[in-house]
């Protein structure tokens, strides 16, 4: 670790340092607490540092080095000026340490310009070194995943479902976009609102949790609200028809509709998919095949129709396909066969 042979002087003129005073992001600021943390002797050596850059006006810095020279000089020779010269036989104690005071004053004021010119001049590169990196997490299918951003934000990932977002943040938003579903549990930033963006609506957020769903092919954007407040719409560059949600709340916003559909939250079936639960409430067959087909990455071959209505009430927990068709097919009259990633369906009569 280049820090720990740190003098004052290199700290006051490293660009990562000079970052972290200026911008303050959380993982500038989680590192330096950790590096103080593990190397108290520079603590008070960092803290003094960063005090002196906090007090400098960088957008004042503007003047050259010759000004600064110029300025130095004058320094000096008004110092210079007040020290008289004593009789060579006169060996005044009080002379030589008002010398020395002198002397350490104009080395403070040195130093001081000398910081003022490098700083000025490293301001530009220290700007350009910001660089924002995007990155993609992904689910394929079958696959449920668990994510934790820079910000300790939490989010769980449904099957074949992706999250982009830019490191670092943007100091205004934290932005991210999401292909599918995923469950947010948002850490708390009233400077910064947490913005999911979706093909189909954005939903915003200071610190809550929901769950939000826009997979590629849907006509609609699902959010249900477990905890906090957000706020949602079809277009994040306008005010116009927004809407809030409360704790508890399920809305649905589809493209035909002017206005979303409120429900209330069924944990079961809204939110349960992220401890590894399939719940289904009075699902038709065609929600049915489509659920598991996402969920276990296989494709489903229905061979006919049901002769009567078909509605399936119920929630299978970290099992394996063929338990799952086992147990349909034990109360819902049908019969199956899997073929590597095809899965044949056959309703029966009773």
């Amino acid at each position: 670790m280049k820090y720990h042979k740190y003098t004052f002087e290199d700290f006051v003129t490293d660009p990562d340092f000079i970052k972290w005073v200026r911008e303050g992001n959380p993982e500038d600021q989680h590192f330096w607490q950790q590096y103080m943390t593990a190397q108290p002797g520079q603590q008070e050596l960092i803290l003094l540092a960063r005090e002196f850059l906090s007090a400098l006006e960088f957008k004042k810095l503007e003047a050259s080095a010759e000004e600064y020279e110029e300025v130095l000089n004058k320094l000096l020779s008004k110092k210079a000026i007040s020290i008289r010269p004593v009789k060579s036989h006169s060996f005044n104690i009080g002379w030589i340490g008002t010398v020395f005071r002198y002397a350490a004053s104009i080395a403070l004021v040195a130093m001081v310009v000398y910081l003022f010119i490098k700083i000025a001049d490293e301001q530009k590169p220290v700007q350009t070194q910001i660089v924002e990196k995007p990155i993609v997490k992904e689910s394929g299918p079958g696959i449920r995943t668990l994510h934790k951003l820079p910000d300790s934000t939490r989010i769980w990932l449904n099957v074949e479902s992706s999250i982009r977002y830019n490191v670092p943040f943007d100091r205004n938003n934290r932005l991210i976009e999401l292909i599918g579903e995923a469950f947010f549990e948002v850490e708390s930033d009233p400077s910064r609102p947490f913005t999911v963006l979706t093909r189909n609506g954005f939903v915003r957020a200071f610190g809550t949790s929901f769950n939000v769903i826009s997979y590629r092919n849907d006509a609609q954007l699902t959010v249900a609200l477990l905890e906090g407040g957000v706020s949602y719409g079809r277009d994040l560059s306008t005010q116009k028809d927004r809407y809030t949600l409360s704790p508890g709340q399920k809305a649905v916003l589809n493209d035909k509709s002017d206005k979303p559909k409120i429900t209330n939250i069924d944990y079961g079936r809204d939110l349960a998919w992220k401890d590894g639960i399939i719940y289904f409430s009075k699902s038709s067959h065609k929600e049915v095949f489509a659920r598991l087909s996402r969920w276990y990455d296989v494709v489903f071959v229905i061979e006919n129709q049901p002769v009567d209505k078909w509605e399936y009430n119920g929630q299978f927990e970290n099992l394996s396909l063929e338990l799952v068709l086992q147990r349909l097919a034990f109360t819902e009259n049908i019969e199956f066969k899997i073929k590597g990633k095809e899965v044949s369906i056959r309703f029966t009569r009773e």
